[in-house]
């Protein structure tokens, strides 16, 4: 699965958890753990990683057919 999909992936996971889940998740973690901010975090984190995961990718060497740096 090219990069761009599984990004979107975690991406939608994110606007999910920020949105139509949000009560759900914080409700439940409230009762789990005594913490409030849990959908926030989670949110911010597939968000973060989606980026970085990007910038890693954009800045790594680019191989030739041979393996080779170009």
């Amino acid at each position: 699965m090219p990069f761009f999909e599984r990004a979107s992936i975690f991406l939608r996971a994110a606007e999910l958890v920020s949105g139509l889940y949000r009560s759900e998740l914080m409700a439940t973690t409230m009762l789990g753990q005594g913490k409030i901010d849990a959908a926030t975090e989670m949110a911010d984190s597939y968000r973060f990683n989606a980026t970085s995961t990007q910038e890693i990718d954009d800045n790594r060497p680019k191989l030739d057919a041979q393996g080779h740096a170009e």
